[in-house]
């Protein structure tokens, strides 16, 4: 396979793999935050003059230094991958599906800034001809292809073989480049890489479009030796992968790994031909995918500075990865599993769009204003830097910087998913895959019979589904929306709202299905249902969609709310009075017990009666064997330790007081405990529970005193235990409690 072919595999993606994203209504409150962010962050680099400074310093903060990624965001507002966009829109010339060939193309006052740029990067001492510094000549790279392919006034030719060939000049044996020269300092590879990869978009630009043969050919030989460079950077970053980890470290030679420099070489080796398979690419994929960090770069980057740098060199690597369309292998990690499956206790994980508040520098908005949005490390990336903007549309790094203009670009490159202008012509029929309408298939670089496009859609003949016939009014809607050809119909999804009660695993969630009777009339066509999210869902309400697709591919969808309800009373694990200490035959210490679980409340509301009267459970209380007074019944004495009426007495477990009892036992040790003694011929505990969602249950345990001999009733208990017998009934709350009455071996006693 060529190299041009590998490095295909990794762009894809973003000419299909994000419409169907971009294109749900759904989305519209996040699409539209992102938007307004995109656009805030474009003005503040106007509002500094950021296009046309003539700051030339040394320093970290010169804006000069900045140039060529100020362009770069000119240059991708729209943050779509799959739409074109640039200083004229359509860089090959053909019309779009509205009739038009400037689609998202500059205005006039931003295609003067863009200009300004350009004579920047032409003139500036950090531009093109200011000798090799690996930074500016990789943004600056990147820059120039876009503008170029997009239309671009300027010619470029010279600058850009004067940057291609310091780059090329100033490689080290093993392909790496240091600040201004050869080395193997990985931390400015990855930029020299990323220009050398959008300047191959430009080459192939001039062999379509220069009227100069000798420009046609000198590009075709200069593309050729980029190819081989890529490659070769690819090859050492795969050789030097830390054996420990399998991340990279700041010098492909050391051993010491962080988040910048990996997600660096995971770029890399895909600019280089590598796909989403490789074990090169695997073991950084691992790194990234058990690490996974968005908030902060600690504890995997000592340069605090390096932080918005990673965030844009990680997120072109999974925005290549997700659109390739290569399979990934089972067991295989991908941009799917960030923020799902960390190995350490200090990852990030994955937002929850449905709980997520709108972030305060976009306006307000309660938990769920992005509610429909995807979740992923776009979403997680994209909102926390949506937070970091200042009210002039400054992104402010909160590890510090070198450079705050080129810091504010990444962010923004970040939010636009902008892959620096890499391009790569997969079929190799000189296109670059973002501008060909059949980026997979070969059909030649002419708007011809072999570049046709019969049906207007955006979608050339030999790779479109329905060639004769456009559905609906999305560039790309018979292979991005599987809507079928007329001789498939599509099938119908129905839903239904679903109301399920919580699971009693402790989880306190629940699935359901949303499906409410999908269907598709063809004859033969069986379909298929997901939803997402796929559950299970949390305790209240979830906005869930299903899809459903039919066996030609033809899909349709539809929303329900799932309802996860807690209807399960808190279940009694055990209810009794447990002996303390000695007992009497007629008397003795007892401690209430009650124990309780619940399915969601890790602590309900309990509250318990022995003969009627209120105690607390834990508590410590006396009971006494005695036939009830006829009068007054059965009795309860409270001890305050003064009066005798109230308040707690401070008796220990084992002391004597004979205040309640007037007597002990044979060894002279007390049975008298706590504040509360009962007296009656028997004994009856009740406990009530409710969880936070008003479930009610209760229980009762009658007789449970194991001293009890020959009491005034004629009960007899001759045995020092027995098993406690717990009554347990759960029932949903009622308005009505009788605790005064209860019934013991045949008998009423009133309390």
């Amino acid at each position: 396979m060529k190299i041009k072919n590998f490095i295909f595999i990794t762009i894809l993606a973003l000419v299909v793999g994000f419409a169907g994203n971009s294109a749900k209504a759904s989305q519209a409150n996040f699409d539209a935050d992102v938007n307004a962010a995109i656009e805030a962050g474009v003005q503040y680099l106007r509002d500094i003059d950021a296009f046309a400074s003539t700051q030339d310093t040394s320093g970290h903060d010169g804006i000069s230094k900045a140039t060529g990624l100020s362009l770069l965001v000119l240059l991708e507002k729209d943050p779509d991958p799959g739409d074109p966009e640039g200083y004229d829109g359509l860089s090959d010339g053909t019309e779009d599906t509205n009739g038009d060939n400037d689609i998202n193309a500059l205005d006039e006052n931003d295609k003067d800034l863009a200009n300004d740029a350009v004579n920047k990067i032409l003139t500036g001492s950090y531009g093109a001809f200011g000798g090799f510094y690996a930074y500016s000549h990789g943004e600056n790279m990147m820059a120039l292809s876009l503008y170029a392919r997009t239309g671009g006034p300027i010619d470029v030719w010279a600058a850009m073989n004067q940057m291609v060939n310091d780059s090329l000049g100033n490689a080290s044996s093993d392909g790496l480049w240091h600040y201004h020269g050869p080395g193997d300092d990985a931390s400015t590879t990855q930029f020299v890489d990323a220009g050398l990869a959008a300047s191959l978009g430009y080459y192939l630009y001039i062999e379509n479009n220069s009227p100069v043969a000798a420009r046609v050919s000198a590009a075709q030989t200069i593309k050729n030796t980029i190819n081989t460079a890529l490659a070769k950077t690819a090859a050492t970053y795969a050789t030097y992968t830390n054996p420990a980890d399998g991340g990279e470290g700041y010098t492909v030679k050391n051993t010491r790994s962080s988040f910048q420099q990996t997600a660096s070489g995971l770029w890399c080796e895909l600019l280089g031909g590598l796909d989403i398979n490789n074990q090169y690419v695997q073991r950084k994929m691992e790194f990234l995918a058990t690490r996974y960090k968005y908030t902060t770069n600690w504890p995997h980057d000592y340069w605090a500075q390096a932080y918005f740098y990673y965030l844009w060199s990680s997120s072109k690597a999974y925005n290549f990865i997700e659109g390739a369309g290569v399979p990934v292998a089972s067991g295989n990690f991908s941009p799917d599993d960030l923020g799902v499956s960390g190995l350490y206790w200090w990852v990030d994980s994955r937002r929850n769009p449905g709980t997520d508040t709108r972030p305060g520098p976009r306006g307000t908005g309660a938990a769920g204003h992005y509610a429909d949005t995807t979740p992923g490390w776009y979403y997680d990336y994209a909102y926390f830097l949506m937070g970091r903007q200042q009210p002039g549309g400054y992104f402010s790094n909160p590890r510090g910087s070198w450079n705050t203009t080129a810091d504010h670009c990444y962010a923004v490159l970040v939010l636009q998913k902008a892959l620096g202008g890499a391009c790569a012509d997969g079929d190799d029929d000189g296109i670059c895959n973002e501008e060909d309408n059949c980026p997979a298939v070969a059909n030649g670089p002419n708007d011809t019979d072999d570049q046709g496009d019969s049906d207007g859609d955006g979608v050339g003949n030999v790779c479109d589904v329905c060639p004769d016939l456009p559905i609906g009014n999305d560039p790309h809607p018979d292979q991005e929306n599987n809507l079928g050809c007329p001789n498939n119909t599509p099938p119908v999804a129905v839903c239904m709202d679903a109301i399920v009660s919580a699971s009693t695993d402790g989880n306190c969630n629940a699935s359901a299905s949303i499906d409410g009777g999908s269907y598709d009339n063809d004859t033969g066509d069986s379909i298929s249902l997901s939803q997402d999210p796929p559950g299970p869902y949390a305790l209240g309400d979830t906005l869930v969609t299903l899809t459903v697709t039919d066996t030609k591919g033809a899909s349709d969808s539809c929303d329900a709310t799932v309802t996860v309800v807690d209807d399960i009373c808190p279940t009694f694990v055990n209810v009794t009075l447990q002996p303390v200490g000695k007992q009497k035959k007629k008397k003795g210490c007892y401690t209430v017990v009650v124990d309780v679980v619940d399915n969601c409340d890790k602590n309900p509301t309990v509250t318990a009666w022995l003969n009627g009267e209120i105690v607390d459970v834990g508590e410590d209380v006396t009971l006494q064997c005695k036939k009830p007074h006829k009068k007054k019944g059965c009795r309860m004495k409270i001890d305050d330790g003064n009066s005798g009426r109230s308040g707690h007495s401070g008796h220990k477990h084992g002391s004597h007081d004979d205040r309640n009892s007037g007597s002990s036992d044979d060894d002279g040790s007390s049975v008298d405990c706590g504040t509360k003694k009962f007296e009656c011929d028997s004994f009856t505990l009740t406990a009530y529970a409710e969880d936070a969602d008003g479930n009610f249950c209760n229980t009762s345990v009658e007789d449970e005193t194991t001293f009890v001999r020959d009491c005034p009733d004629g009960n007899s208990h001759d045995h020092d235990s027995h098993d406690h017998g717990i009554h347990r009934g759960n029932k949903k709350k009622d308005n009505h409690h009788d605790h005064g009455k209860h019934k013991s071996e045949g008998k009423s006693k009133k309390h």
